[in-house]
Formats: structure tokens, C-alpha cells, sequence
């Protein structure tokens, strides 16, 4: 599921307080209602709330664990640790050593599957709190009063969080509603939007605690969906409405480590500045974009998960630095529900971030997964996966039709293999009835063909799966040959090899010539002279459907974080050149470039910074 919180509501303050409280009591059950009992959790310890330290972690003073028949875990070896009791690994010393104060009952416990906004000097490392960080922990301070009874559950007893803060117990925390029935109050937070999303999955050695993955994540989306907490607009400071968008290829042909990314998408038509706004996943990671940072109109940044320099391998990249592998891979064969989200907020002055702008979740469920806005409008067409001559990936490729009467964007899209990721290129168009070639090999990229890179063959002879999909794993149309199947997926007919005639529904035809406007200008550079902008251009690399007939230059101050119209200029087609008025001393200017042809302004150039003193 991806959003944005463009128009959303304002909801601040107190408000975002009373607002989560109201959710947090509202979704304990009723008198009378069936407890929650999920399993494969088991209860292991009862206590009582000492202490709520933010939305997502409590203190409780635990009651003995020979009363449940819990035996403490190996790690402790010192022999006054009484062999069953149950305690916290953290208030242990080293070598599992009884801690000085004879204190085994206060422990830590942090709430399984939920990530709250961290408050201000907290493992997060900031001096500044983030967005919603205090609301959310008077939020759960109303929920768990100090002294509730509340019952601690988990699949594995040895469950903690070791990688934030050593020996924090994992657990679903349970209390008591007014029928004596045990409630889950992670639903709750989750359901109150003072939340996101933090999955577990089976091969997390500290904590395998799936069990809540898809309830709390149907929670996290409808309160994205009804804008309540984190997903309020205006929620943390007044942001400028704009057409955001964020999507993340997680699983990447190829190699996880360099390939990974989240692509941020402006949709509007004016540049958007996107300097000291911050991109994170579920996890504490979190990567803040250079300033100065824009976007142009109807244009995208990558964001790279892994180490690498601005600007490579596009002038539109740029790369958080981080671990090997930072987003999830999800695999629908698990037998459970896991997966990751990333999250995009501006910038605020008071906060280590401020508001959420745009979010992605993944993988899709339910209803999600088979109402997609282009379900029966992608489909697959000729798939060559056994070219003539060497097996290289020089001649495999997978044909994408566009079998509906109207373009179609496909960025946020791709071909998967087996599961792994193909992305489209994220401004790519497919006119009505247009096919678009997705290449395994080498070559260079236009409108009707993209290419891989790769040199080895990567579609097996002997069986394969190729399907087009949403990359929150929507799929739209599947095909298989060989030893496999698209078991339970969507197949709009029979595979189609190189040189056979075509079986599947014929598309719509297109127009005899496509309607399209002119590329970006390119090479835009910017002199001043006695507070004139000299602005100067090439021409676009592609003109469209028709010849380029005129340009036009914006220029947008810069005032703190918005940028404003201050001129505009245009040229003749052979001119490629113009000269604003007199500008305002002592300011920055964006400078971006549009090509007209009878089909109207095409997308802006690259923006180019100048400064007028």
C-alpha cells in the first residue's frame, strides 16, 4: 500500500492526544466479547506497569516466574540468579551476574510489532524528538495507567530486543478489560495511527514473533487511510501540499546490497524541495536528503540503500550508506504474513523530523491485491526465454502490453522472476496498446525498450515464473513454462513465444500517431550578470510526436522552505536561450527549462541553482 498525506485533515497538538486515547480505549472489546488468544503465543510472565517510557516500551515489576514454570535462560550463569525466576537480561551484569541492587523484577518490555516515534535523546540518537514521539507516549500512558495488571506473551520466551537496547523483553502485552477478558493493546496503538508498522519474521534469532504481522498491518493501514496519528496532515508544523510519492524495489534482480532503493516521486507541476527530509524504514535507520535537494515537475530521486557517492550512477541518485541489505525481502512461499514499509517526512524546525509525507507498505493483502488500478490493463505479451545460439541473456526478454484504450504510468511497477524485481523506469509512459520490452541484456534504453545488463542467462529453459506486478506484490498477469506454475495467479492467457501469432485478447488500437509532448531540455546552464539570469539550454533528446515550437523558464525563489514564482521568460524553438528581468538581491533562484510542441509543455529540466548578490 503506498500514500501520501497530501490534503489530509489538520490534526495537532492536544487533539492528536485525545484523538489516539479515544482509539486506544475504543478498540478494547466489549462486555461479554471472545478474549484474543492468538497462537502459536504463549503467556509467560504477569506483572504490573511501573513505568510507560515511550509509545512503544513499559517497565513492569514481574511476578514470580515459578508461578508459570518459567526457567531462566542459560545466559545466566551466576548461581544467586535463581534458576526459576523469570528476569531481564539487561539487568543482568556481565556473565549473566546478579545486578548490585538483588533487582530481577523491573524489566523493560518492549511491544511487539509496533515502532513509535522515538522521543528526544532516545537509541533513535537524535538530541530532538521525532514527530508525534510525546503524544504517542501519553497514548499509551492512558492505555496502561501505572499499576495495570497486564500479561506478557510471546512465541519464543527468549524473545528481546538485543540490537536497540540490550535485554528488553519482546512481548505482546495484554490487559484486562472490564470482564476480567485479556485485549492485545498493540491492536490499539496500531489502530490509533501513533504507530508504524514493524513486523518480525521466523529468522530473527532474537525475536520470531510473526504472529500479530497482518492484523497490525490492516490496522496500520486503515489508520493511514482515515489520517489519524503519524498520517495526520500538518500534524508536526504547516508543510506545502504536494504530489508525493514513495515506492521500494526491496527485492532487486541481482545483488540486494547496491540495487536496493526507494524512489521518491514528485507528481506535481512545479519543483519540490525535498532538502533535510528525511526517508527511514521500519527499522531505526534513517537517511536525511542533501541540501539543497529539489525535484523536478513529473520527476523522480532513487534513494539507494546501500554506500555510494551523490549523483551515481544518475545525476538522480543519491544513497543512504547503509547495511547490506535494509528493506525485507518478502516471500510469499513463508507460510506467514511479513514484510516492511518506508516512510518519508519533511523537515521541521524542533524535530529530528517532521511530518510524513509519503509511505509504502508491503506486500499487499486482501482486497489489495486484486483491485489494483491496473488489473486487466498490464498484461504480459511474447516472452523469449530460450533465444536461438548461446544461452546468454543477450536475446531473453518479457513483452509488457498496454491492453487498455489510455496511457498508462508504470512507475512503481515491474516484472518479477521467481520473486525477484525488475522495476519500470519510474517516469515511464506506455501509450494505448504500446508494448514495452523488458531486455535481459545490454543495450541502451528508449520508449519501447529497457534493458537489464545483465550478460548471464537469467530466465531458466527448463521452467520459469515471469509475472507483471505492483512492486507491493499485486500481481497483474502471470505466465510459466516447464516444470512451473502460476499456481492461484492471475493468467490472461496462454504463453506467447517469439514468431507465434498472437493468442491473447487483442488491445485496443492506438492512435495512428501517439500524442506525445517533447522531452526535458537538457544541459541547462545559468550565468548572472547585474541581476539578469543568462539561461541557456540544448535540446530535448527526444521532441515528442510533434516538432519543438517554443521554450519556457521558470524561476522560483527560494524563501525558507518553499519556492515562489519570481519570472518567467520563453524562447523560440532555434533559440534555446533567454534573459530575465532584474532580480531581487541576496536570494536563490531555482532555474528549470520546459520544451512546447503542439501537444503542449513537456517536463522540466534538471533545476539549476543560481545565486544573485
Amino acid at each position: 500500500m503506498t500514500g501520501t498525506s497530501a490534503g489530509r485533515q489538520r490534526l495537532r497538538g492536544t487533539l492528536v492526544l485525545a484523538a489516539a486515547t479515544a482509539v486506544l480505549g475504543g478498540v478494547l472489546p466489549p462486555a461479554g466479547a471472545a478474549p484474543i488468544t492468538p497462537q502459536p503465543e504463549q503467556a509467560w510472565e504477569t506483572g504490573v506497569v511501573t513505568k510507560v517510557d515511550d509509545g512503544d516500551t513499559i517497565t513492569v515489576a514481574i511476578a514470580s516466574g515459578a508461578d508459570l514454570g518459567f526457567v531462566a535462560p542459560p545466559e545466566s550463569t551466576d548461581p544467586a540468579v535463581p534458576s526459576a525466576r523469570t528476569y531481564c537480561a539487561e539487568r543482568l551484569g556481565p556473565g549473566g551476574a546478579m545486578p548490585a541492587d538483588g533487582d530481577l523484577d523491573g524489566c523493560r518490555v518492549r511491544l511487539i510489532g509496533i515502532q513509535a516515534p522515538e522521543k528526544a535523546g532516545a537509541s533513535g540518537g537524535s538530541a530532538l524528538e521525532q514527530c508525534l514521539a510525546s503524544a504517542a507516549t501519553q497514548a499509551l500512558k492512558a492505555a496502561l495507567p501505572l499499576g495495570t495488571t497486564v500479561q506478557l506473551r510471546s512465541i519464543s520466551v527468549r524473545s528481546r530486543e538485543d540490537d536497540y537496547s540490550g535485554g528488553r523483553l519482546a512481548r505482546t502485552v495484554y490487559r484486562q478489560d472490564a470482564t476480567g477478558q485479556w485485549v492485545d493493546v498493540g491492536r490499539a496503538v496500531m489502530a490509533s495511527g501513533t504507530a508504524m508498522w514493524f513486523p518480525f519474521h521466523v529468522g530473527d534469532a532474537e525475536k520470531p514473533e510473526y504472529v500479530h504481522n497482518l492484523a497490525y498491518r490492516q490496522l496500520a493501514d486503515e489508520a493511514a487511510a482515515a489520517g489519524r496519528g503519524l498520517w495526520s496532515a500538518n500534524l508536526c508544523g504547516s508543510s506545502t501540499p504536494a504530489a508525493v510519492r514513495t515506492w521500494v524495489v526491496s527485492d532487486p534482480v541481482g545483488d540486494d546490497a547496491n540495487l536496493e532503493h526507494l524512489v521518491l516521486a514528485n507528481d506535481g507541476d512545479a519543483p519540490l524541495d525535498v532538502s533535510g527530509w528525511t526517508v527511514r524504514e521500519s527499522s531505526l535507520f534513517t537517511y536525511t536528503l542533501p541540501t539543497p535537494t529539489l525535484i523536478p515537475p513529473r520527476d523522480h530521486l532513487r534513494v539507494f540503500a546501500g554506500p555510494g557517492a551523490p549523483g551515481t550512477p544518475t545525476a538522480r541518485d543519491l544513497h543512504m550508506g547503509g547495511p547490506s541489505q535494509l528493506f525485507t525481502n518478502h516471500d510469499a512461499t513463508a507460510g506467514y504474513f511479513h514484510g516492511d514499509g518506508a516512510y518519508v517526512y519533511d523537515a521541521q524546525p524542533g524535530y529530528a523530523y517532521g511530518n510524513l509525507r509519503a509511505w509504502f507498505h508491503y506486500p499487499c493483502h486482501g482486497a489489495q491485491c486484486t483491485t489494483d488500478p491496473l488489473a486487466g490493463r498490464l498484461r504480459l505479451g511474447t516472452i523469449s526465454y530460450d533465444p536461438p545460439g548461446a544461452d546468454t541473456a543477450a536475446g531473453e526478454y518479457v513483452d509488457v502490453v498496454n491492453a487498455s484504450a489510455a496511457p498508462v504510468a508504470l512507475g512503481g511497477y515491474g516484472i518479477t522472476r521467481q520473486g525477484g524485481q525488475i522495476p519500470f523506469p519510474p517516469n515511464a509512459v506506455l501509450p494505448a496498446g504500446a508494448t514495452l520490452r523488458v531486455s535481459m541484456g545490454v543495450g541502451v534504453d528508449d520508449a519501447t525498450r529497457v534493458h537489464l545488463g545483465r550478460t548471464a542467462s537469467l530466465l531458466a529453459n527448463a521452467g520459469d515464473v515471469v509475472t507483471v506486478a505492483n512492486l507491493n506484490g499485486a500481481v497483474l498477469d502471470c505466465r510459466a513454462w516447464g516444470s512451473m506454475a502460476c499456481s492461484g495467479l492471475p493468467v490472461s492467457g496462454p504463453l506467447q513465444l517469439p514468431g507465434s501469432p498472437t493468442t491473447q485478447a487483442p488491445a485496443p488500437a492506438p492512435p495512428a500517431v501517439a500524442s506525445t509532448r517533447p522531452g526535458a531540455p537538457q544541459a541547462v546552464s545559468v550565468k548572472v550578470a547585474s541581476r539578469r539570469l543568462v539561461v541557456r539550454w540544448a535540446a530535448p533528446a527526444a521532441n515528442g510526436s510533434k516538432a519543438v515550437t517554443k521554450y519556457r523558464t521558470k524561476v522560483h525563489a527560494k524563501v525558507g522552505t518553499k519556492l515562489k514564482l519570481r519570472a518567467t521568460c520563453t524562447a523560440k524553438a532555434k533559440q534555446r536561450m533567454c534573459r530575465t528581468g532584474k532580480l531581487a538581491k541576496r536570494a536563490t533562484y531555482v532555474v528549470t527549462v520546459q520544451a512546447r510542441n503542439a501537444k503542449g509543455y513537456g517536463p522540466a529540466s534538471a533545476p539549476v541553482l543560481a545565486r544573485v548578490r
